[in-house]
This record gives structure tokens, sequence and C-alpha cells, in this order.
């Protein structure tokens, strides 16, 4: 009997098999798990690919989508106002498969973070990211190598692109066009056509990116205007680190560009103003084509195999102004371009300091008391001790520095608008400018500075002051003691001081000095910018008041009459 029924088991066993493996496979759910890894984090319902995700109508404006690891090859189009984040951008793939956009943005208030977006297709239009008409994006984080273009931005406006590592892109790392008001920051940008490519887009900002080794520029900027660029590190790219044709009104500053064909190259353009940059190592530092009435000042210009600054054809009325230019194979080069105004320059060591054409003019100087420039060859004498030399710097007969300075110029901010002027054969440092502390009548201010040299040699400095900083009862301190014209250390007024301007020249011998200068000041207690609220809300409060004492007195007044007539 137990032979039976276990023969019975067998066969029962056997048959049920056979019947449940020969099913199709789509009425077997049981045996196939398919992998759900992206998940809505508002809805909790999870998805097999992103743009399932992004497509299902439970997805939400402001919804997250959370995407686990993995290669997602997919074309994504996001046409809500979603974020979709990725676990991490090194294992984390959208992968466009050589066809296409990876990431399409229709759609405002969009934020794609934590991917690495690569393989778009290779025309012109395919991108890793591409914003169409789209604002108030956020494209961070992220790794977006191997595509036609990085990042793309077309008539889209206010989006952040940042912290991305942009590289290995066939044409642009980030490119916009006729878009305006975007903040391209804190990227690594390498290896691209162009680092950055702006095409009649305006008003954008580019500061704080590492853009290095791109085939052709580091920042290419075409018809674009009022856009800033900034403090960014701009080295090895294979043609210039800023390019600007057809372009004006852009700001360029305080940025590091080393080892490029140009630092900054102009064509065409004007209006433009590059300040506190510095340009070293490279062919050129500053090349202007044909563009006129640019600002080039306060920018070191060092270490260029040819020209620290290139003036072709007819590259007219620029102005050039307290700039150190040094140890470049020719200082400035004017070819066929003239009317420019050079002045407060810091000539240092090139070998040629200016190399001419016969027939341009230019302007070496801004007159006196200003001056002209610095120049390191300059063997001329300043007997009267104004800081100005003597006798006249020529460069040719239509190119003369009437007022060459005998020491470097340097200039100072303030927190009040204005700066403080030197020119002295002294270093120059932890300069500052406060009001005293002490309470008194008038308010005075404190100019402070220390100057160093070789030990035992003769310095000098002369010091410009605005009289909106400091406009009487001056007193000197040198090492903390008060110096005068009759002591040594020495300071005198110079003849040159006017009503604006208060000249002061020193002199001392060279070692480490502290030199104190106050005096008197018509800067308010309170910053400019504060007397106006401070004002209304005073104004605000007596109104207030006299509002209050009228009530008061009409309550009064009612009530005398309403006893008056009780009485009565």
């Amino acid at each position: 009997m137990n032979r039976k029924l276990l023969f019975v088991i067998f066969v029962i066993t056997i048959a049920f098999s056979q019947t449940t493996f020969s099913q199709p496979l789509n009425h077997r759910p049981s045996l196939v798990i398919q992998s759900e890894k992206v998940r809505n984090l508002d809805t909790g319902i999870n998805y097999t690919t992103i743009q399932e995700a992004i497509n299902a109508p439970e997805t939400d404006e402001g919804h997250t989508i959370f995407v686990e690891e993995g290669i997602y090859y997919e074309n994504v189009i996001v046409n809500k106002s979603i974020s979709v984040l990725g676990e991490d951008k090194s294992v984390t793939v959208v992968d466009g498969n050589g066809t296409g956009t990876a990431i399409t943005i229709t759609h405002n208030n969009v934020t794609i973070t934590g991917f690495m977006i690569q393989r778009s297709g290779s025309s012109l239009s395919d991108c890793g990211v591409y914003l169409d008409h789209a604002s108030n994006c956020n494209i961070s984080g992220n790794n977006i190598a191997d595509n036609y273009n990085g990042v793309y931005l077309y008539g889209s406006s206010d989006n952040i692109v940042s912290r991305n590592n942009v590289t290995g892109n066939d044409y642009d790392g980030i490119s916009l066009q006729h878009s305006s008001k975007n903040d391209i920051s804190g990227n690594n940008m390498a290896d691209n056509y162009n680092g950055v490519y702006f095409y009649e887009s305006s008003d954008n900002t580019i500061s704080r990116n590492n853009i290095t080794e791109n085939k052709l520029n580091g920042v290419y900027l075409s018809a674009s205007s009022g856009n800033i660029v900034s403090r960014n590190n701009i080295i090895r790219n294979t043609y210039d680190g800023i390019c600007i044709q057809y372009s004006s009104k852009n700001g360029i500053s305080k940025n590091d560009m080393a080892n490029n064909l140009n630092g900054v190259y102009f064509y065409e353009s004007s209006d433009n103003t590059i300040s506190q940059n510095n340009m070293a190592n490279s062919v050129n530092g500053v090349y202007l084509y044909g563009s006129s009435g640019n600002i080039v000042s306060r920018n070191n210009i060092t270490g260029n195999t040819y020209d620290g600054i290139y003036f072709f054809r007819y590259s007219d009325c620029n102005m050039i102004f307290e700039n150190n230019i040094a140890n470049n194979l020719n200082g400035i080069y004017p070819y066929r371009s003239s009317h420019n105004t050079i002045f407060h320059n810091n000539f240092i060591n090139n070998t040629n300091q200016v190399l001419l054409r016969p027939g341009d003019a230019n302007a070496w100087d801004d007159g006196v008391p200003s001056g002209g420039n610095y120049w390191s060859n300059y063997t001329g004498d300043d007997l009267d001790h104004d800081g100005i030399g003597d006798s006249w710097h020529e460069i040719d007969e239509n190119n003369i520095d009437h007022y060459p300075l005998m020491g470097m110029f340097s200039s100072f901010n303030t927190s009040y608008g204005c700066a403080v002027d030197f020119v002295s054969n002294s270093s120059i440092s932890g300069f500052s400018f406060n009001l005293s502390p002490i309470e008194v009548y008038p308010p005075e201010a404190i100019l402070a500075f220390d100057v160093s040299g070789e030990t035992g040699t003769e310095g000098f400095l002369r010091v410009c002051i605005p009289k909106v900083l400091i406009n009487g009862s001056y007193v000197i301190m040198f090492d903390y003691v008060i110096i005068t014209t009759t002591t040594w250390p020495q300071v005198r007024e110079l003849p040159c001081s006017s009503e604006t301007y208060e000249y002061l020249y020193i002199n001392y011998t060279h070692s480490e000095h502290a030199i104190i200068i106050t005096g008197t000041t018509t800067i308010p207690e309170f910053p400019l910018f504060l007397i106006l609220p401070l004002f209304m809300i005073a104004t605000l409060l007596a109104a207030i008041i006299h509002r209050k004492r009228l009530l008061y007195d009409n309550n009064q007044t009612r009530d005398s009459a309403e006893a008056n007539s009780v009485c009565h």
C-alpha cells in the first residue's frame, strides 16, 4: 500500500509540473523578476526606466525621481517641473547609446544631479543635456562626457550649471545660444573643442571654473554682451584663454590665464573691460584686432613669448592703465593702431618695453600731476622730489611719456569708493583705511600701510589721498613717531595738491617700516548706503509720533467739550 501511494503522488507531481512549465512566459510572472530601480520618492512607486517614471500620471510637478546605480540606455525628455537625482555620478549612467540627446529639458524648474551623462549622437544638435527654452533649472554635480555638446542652453534663462565635470565632448563643453542670466560656476571643463561658447547671449556669469586643455578656446564669446567672466582658471588651451568676437560690454576680471596662445583675444569688439587678471606664459597676454574703446587695467601680464599687449589693425582709443607688464619680449606693440591712452603701467624688464611701427601715435601719460608710466630702463633724475622724472621718456618722436614715474605705481581701493595711489621704489603692503574709533569732532580717519626695501638704500613714496577720505589736519607717523619737513624721515606736501587730492612725498632709509597718516574726514560715521534707510525710519517714527499727538489733542478737546456740555 505504501508503495502504491508513493507512486500515485509521484505521477501527480510530474503531471502538475509539466502543466505548469508548458505555459508561456507571460503567464508565469512569479518566475520573472524585472528590475525596478527608479523610484518616485513622493509616491513611493517604482519604475524600470527614467522616462517611465517621468511619464507616469502619478508623477506631478515638484516630485523627485531617484535613480539607483546602473546604466540606463535612454534619451530622456523631462517635460515636468521635477528633480531627477542619481545615486552616484560615477555609476548612475544615462547613456544616449550614440543617438540623439541623452537628456532634453523642455520645462522650467527642473533639477538634474548625480549622473554620468554620456554618448549622445554625433550631429550638431546632439548633447549630453539640452535645455530648450527652459528657465530656473539646475544642472549640477554630474559627469558629462563623450557627447557632441556637453550642455547646450537654447533660448533659456536663469539657470544654474555648476559643479559638473564636462570633459571629452566633441564640440563645446557648455554652449549658450540666445540665452541670458545663467550662472556657469564651479565646473571642470577639459578636453572639449571650446570649454564655453556663447552666441548672442547676454548677462550670463562664468565664474570659478577650471577651464583647461580644450582643443580651441577656453571661453569663446561671439556677438554677446554684458557677460561676466570672473575668477576662473583658464590654462593650457590650444588657442585663446578667452576669445571675444563681435562682442561688447563684457567684464573679464580676476582670472588666472596661463600657457594659452593668447590670454585674451579681442576681434572687432568694443567697450569691454579686462581687469585684475593674471596672464602669463602665453604667446601674447592681450591681443586686440580691430577693437576699440576697451579698458585693460590692473592686470599682471608677465612672461609671454611675444607681446604683453598687442594692438593690431585699427585698434584705437583703448585705455591701458595700472597694469604690471613684465618680462615679455615686447611690453606693448601697437601696429597700425593710434589714439590709445597708456598710463600708470609698470614696464619692467621687457626685452623691448615698446615696439613701434613708424607713424602710429599714442598717448603715454595722464598729464600733471597724475603722471605717466614707470619704466625700469628710465635713467632720468628727480631733482625736485615729486615722484616724476625731470626729463621725458621718448619712445619715438610721436610717442613720448612726458611725465615718467620714478617708482612703481600701485593703487589700493577703500570701502568708500575711492582709491589711494602710490608711486614708490618700495614694496607696499598691509594697506588699510578706517575711521578713528575715538569719537572726536570733526571725525578723523586713519590710513596705514607698510613699506620695505633693500636695507640701507634710500626709499621714497608719493601718496595721493582723495580729500573725500582725509581733508585736513594731517599727521604722519613713521614707525609710530611723528615726522615733519624738518625731520628724517621727512614728509612734504607737494605743490600739486588741490581741493580734490592731497599729494605727500616721504623720504626714508629702507628696511621694514610702518606708516600711519591721520586727519579729519567728511565721511559720515555711518556708511552712505545706511543713511537713506535711517532717514526714512526716522521720518516714519516722527510721523507716527505726530499722528499720536494729534489724536491725543483731539481726544482732549472732545472730552473738554463733553464736560462743558454736561455742566451747562
